[in-house]
């Protein structure tokens, strides 16, 4: 495990984020989020939240890879999964397992047009001065996530997760 994290941080730290992808590509990430969990053996629902770090491997401009890991309400916790990009709107649909607690999710994503937009000449201007351009902007997107559980203690008491968040790509 002392080895993992520092991989799994070397290749998050590596990655470029670009408009258009190809096999091979690697975007990372930083990911929160606020969500609500549904224990039904204690009767109710708890919020809860997490911080983590991403990375996407892309096959094609369309498909790719994402593994993530964090710190959240239990601690720690990582998914892995599978997902499609839309290239007419930048919105990605995911879906995958989270390895702690144990769940299969469905994730949404919907870019911010930050980086889908034209810029402004004069915002050009200042990033060609700083010898940068429209590519070294940290583009991001909002996303929700529903997650299905075991209610055992594999998923840590939960059945259902639905969560709510806030994704930051860098390069």
């Amino acid at each position: 495990m002392k080895r993992i994290f520092p991989i799994f941080f070397i290749l998050v730290c590596q990655s470029a984020y670009g408009q258009t992808y190809s096999s091979g590509d690697i975007q990372g990430y930083f990911d929160s989020n606020l969500g609500v969990t549904w224990l039904p053996d204690l009767g109710g629902f708890l919020p809860g939240c997490s911080f983590l770090g991403g990375v996407r491997t892309f096959r094609d401009e369309r498909i790719f890879f994402e593994a993530e890991a964090g710190i959240a309400v239990t601690l720690a916790t990582a998914k892995v999964g599978f997902g499609k990009v839309n290239p007419s709107t930048g919105s990605t649909t995911s879906f995958g397992i989270r390895l702690w607690p144990m769940h299969l999710y469905l994730q949404k994503s919907f870019p911010t047009n930050r980086c889908e937009r034209d810029l402004p000449k004069r915002k050009m201007k200042r990033l060609e001065r700083k010898g940068k351009t429209r590519q070294n902007l940290l583009c991001s997107d909002w996303y929700w996530t529903i997650e299905a559980g075991t209610g055992s203690e594999l998923s840590a008491y939960s059945a259902v997760i639905v969560t709510f968040g806030h994704r930051i790509f860098f390069d």
